[in-house]
């Protein structure tokens, strides 16, 4: 007889249900004879898993399937459930200086990413799948020599590697949480700044260059500060200067009444102007100028709706104010 007895101090009931799922599905679909038995040893629990008899309907070495079953339930349980279980220890134990609210934040970015859901182009589910079938493995290598096996110590002794990955999404999830914190606190400040400022322009629109940079245009479609954007330091120094940093200075300089910001929506200038001045920024619901940057990008030949080609877009000899 084959016994394989699994111990863990977290999740008995769990490890119960995971083990009789597999191992009678074993039986059904094998025909083995296959009993759980069940004791406790301090704060752990173990279930032994006992082959009294193999059947005769599949093909391969009747120890080997025994024991691939049992890993398959294990690798299942390590994927699903203990590993939810380990990133707030590990939150806890690297971090505790987060409180409740914060640390609850961060677990919830954690778990995202482990979610093959929050990855669009679909590498994510290819990553979990070999992340449970590198475990399945390191199972079925520990149960070829040895017939014991205690769920927790196996995760942090056996799978440092995925242990180590943990520990790294955890590092993950606490740095772009940091980022929106201090992002928020940005846009927080910014709207201070706004609020003290008394407008300069009633109205302004937000297009960008095909070099990248900015340009803010009146509701004619004249040039607005033109040296905020395009000055001579700043084509100086283009390449080490940030563009959106610079377009976020303007604008709160200029505290325009309303802004019409003919970029895309979601980049993350617009959204930054849009949580600063609130409902005086608006995206442009489609207009010529933003056609014409359509046909643009498309290598369309156009000519540009403020006055000038594209292909002098860019020599500063734009039209009079």
């Amino acid at each position: 007889m084959e016994s394989i007895t699994i111990g863990t101090v977290d999740n008995p009931d769990s490890v119960r249900s995971r083990l009789t799922s597999e191992l009678r599905l074993l039986q059904e679909e094998e025909g083995f004879r296959i009993t759980i038995a069940e004791r406790g040893r301090g704060k752990l629990t173990f279930l032994g898993c006992n082959l009294e008899s193999a059947g005769n309907r599949g093909g391969g070495n009747p120890l080997e399937v025994f024991r691939y079953y049992v890993a398959r339930a294990l690798a299942d349980l390590i994927v699903n459930e203990v590993t939810q279980q380990t990133l707030p220890k590990i939150l806890h134990r690297n971090y505790s200086q987060f409180g409740e609210e914060d640390q609850d934040d961060i677990l919830a970015r954690a778990r995202s990413l482990l979610e093959a859901s929050t990855d669009p182009d679909g590498r994510g589910l290819v990553r979990q799948i070999n992340r449970r079938n590198q475990i399945l493995f390191r199972l079925l290598e520990f149960l070829d020599l040895h017939d014991e096996l205690v769920v927790e110590g196996f995760l942090r002794f056996r799978l440092k590697e995925y242990f180590r990955e943990l520990v790294e999404i955890i590092d993950r999830a606490v740095e772009a949480f940091m980022a929106d914190r201090e992002y928020r606190e940005f846009v927080r400040l910014l709207r201070y700044f706004v609020e003290l400022q008394e407008p300069r322009q009633e109205e302004v629109h937000v297009i960008v260059r095909p070099e990248g940079l900015y340009r803010l245009l009146d509701r004619e479609d004249r040039v607005v500060e033109n040296d905020y954007l395009e000055g001579p330091v700043v084509k100086m120094v283009q390449e080490e200067i940030n563009q959106d940093d610079l377009l976020l200075s303007a604008l709160i300089t200029l505290a325009p009444r309303r802004i019409v910001l003919h970029l895309d929506s979601s980049s993350r200038v617009a959204e930054t102007i849009r949580s600063v001045f609130g409902e005086r920024a608006e995206m442009c619901p489609g207009c010529r100028r933003c056609a014409a940057e359509r046909l643009a990008e498309k290598g369309v030949d156009t000519v540009d709706p403020h006055g000038y080609n594209k292909e002098n877009a860019g020599n500063g000899d734009d039209e009079d104010e």
